[in-house]
């Protein structure tokens, strides 16, 4: 039988590189949160305490930190997907392990298929920055109830 660290894991191990590039950004920002923390002289409890040691390059880390990081990820309320430069996102699939997202900025990106976001039952607020968003997927907004959307500079194509 799997357990829930070795499906996290694998769920990891199936992400295509930009995916893996977003995440590792906000396990890094997660990390640097608890790293605030301490300096404030917060308690952090056993788990925060190991992920203040964790390695910026994720991949350099062992299997067990890869999980506790990972376990801390998919608990994450909000986040920022976006690089410096446009990248496309085919869809939002990897998001759906992420059940207490409450705000989802988008920056600099095409997304395909927005389908996924009708699974975010916690989303309060999505943000989009610099995006083109496929009019294909366009029909998701209408099925997002209670949720803040708010869009800049945005292209449907």
């Amino acid at each position: 039988m799997i357990t829930e660290e070795e499906n996290l894991l694998m769920w990891w191990e199936s992400l295509d590189k930009i995916w893996k590039d977003i995440f590792s950004i906000q396990i890094r920002i997660n990390t640097t949160i608890l790293k605030i923390k301490v300096s404030a002289n917060e308690e952090l409890n056993q788990k925060e305490k190991i992920l203040v040691e964790i390695d910026d390059d994720f991949e350099k880390n062992n299997s067990e930190l890869k999980k506790i990081a990972l376990e801390n990820l998919i608990k994450t309320e909000k986040i920022i997907i976006g690089r410096p430069s446009e990248f496309i996102l085919q869809n939002l699939i990897p998001l759906s392990a992420m059940k207490n997202l409450k705000n989802i900025r988008f920056n600099n990106c095409q997304i395909n298929d927005l389908k996924s976001l009708e699974n975010q039952e916690n989303l309060k607020k999505i943000e989009f920055h610099n995006v083109k968003i496929s009019n294909n997927s366009t029909s998701v907004f209408s099925n997002l109830k209670n949720i803040e959307i708010r869009f800049e500079k945005v292209i449907f194509i």
